[in-house]
């Protein structure tokens, strides 16, 4: 019975408190800003019965995404069998600070240092002939048939035009020629860059990297050969390993063999593809409709 009426005296007692502070002066932003963060993880249920500990980590990842965090700073997770038992994990790369307190230890300087050394690397050619491949690879457009390629297309660093930047980021992107893994490439770019405050990850695939390129048969090729000399006399027929994503990254892991033939003529700046430019000849257009209409003729007839 004593311990109820100290328990009830204790409770009488915290308001009074609190309203004698309140009058004395009004709570400070920071103050304001923890009671609403603690009101809302004390309202949201997190208890095993029925509660959700991983609604309560999306909350706060809100809260992060609010302050600055990037999507990939921010790991939710939950054991598998336990959807409701997840929690967060929010990385903090560089602390920042002000522009008027620089400091060589800057997340752009670290992310760019190893961008320059990124550029500088050629991965091994997969072409037998060495001397030809030396030649070829002068060429924008073959280039990538020969070997893997990366390239930095997407830059993301800072958070204010007079802070520190806490963090930098940038996109590699990478055409992986058949038989190297994603991982084989990742950790190449990780011997390159050689810095640990720089982390690489691979994201979300498109599709799985191409293993083994499938055979060109006589069933695939003569076809081919019978309607480029209607279309094209005279042209030869060269088989090329495209640098451009088809279909067949969807196809070929699914083992579906997966060939690629346009019969259009282009261009020998590739028609600007993908550029504000992109274009394509009315009459090879009309062209490469004929060819294939006719080459789908052909392979119906085989046997």
């Amino acid at each position: 019975m004593r311990s109820t009426c100290l328990a009830g005296l204790a409770l009488a007692l915290i308001p009074a408190v609190v309203s004698a502070q309140a009058a004395s002066s009004p709570p400070r932003p920071d103050r304001i800003a923890f009671r609403a963060l603690c009101e809302e993880l004390v309202e949201t249920n997190t208890t095993l019965s029925s509660g959700s500990c991983t609604a309560a980590a999306g909350r706060m990842a809100d809260r992060r995404k609010a302050a600055g965090f990037a999507d990939a700073d921010l790991y939710p997770f939950a054991a598998p069998g336990h959807p409701a038992e997840g929690g967060l994990v929010a990385v903090l790369t560089n602390p920042g600070g002000h522009s008027s307190r620089p400091s060589k230890d800057n997340a752009i300087y670290h992310l760019a240092g190893g961008l320059v050394r990124i550029s500088q690397y050629d991965f091994p050619l997969e072409y037998a002939d060495a001397k030809a491949a030396a030649v070829v690879e002068t060429e924008a457009g073959y280039n990538g048939m020969l070997h893997t390629t990366c390239a930095s297309t997407m830059l993301d660093g800072g958070h204010a035009a007079n802070a520190l930047p806490q963090r930098a980021r940038a996109n590699i992107y990478c055409r992986i020629f058949p038989g190297t893994t994603a991982e084989q490439v990742r950790d190449k770019l990780e011997e390159l860059i050689a810095d640990p405050k720089v982390k690489v990850a691979i994201l979300d695939a498109r599709s799985e990297v191409t293993k083994t390129p499938p055979p060109l048969t006589p069933q695939i090729m003569k076809p081919i050969d019978i309607m480029a000399a209607k279309i094209g006399p005279g042209v030869p027929i060269i088989p090329v390993l495209t640098a451009g994503a088809t279909d067949r990254a969807f196809l070929s892991p699914a083992g579906i063999p997966t060939y690629g033939v346009s019969g259009i003529f282009g261009d020998p700046d590739g028609n600007g593809v993908h550029g504000l430019n992109e274009r394509i000849r009315g009459k090879l257009l009309y062209d490469g409709r004929d060819f294939l209409c006719g080459l789908v003729k052909v392979y119906s007839m085989q046997s």
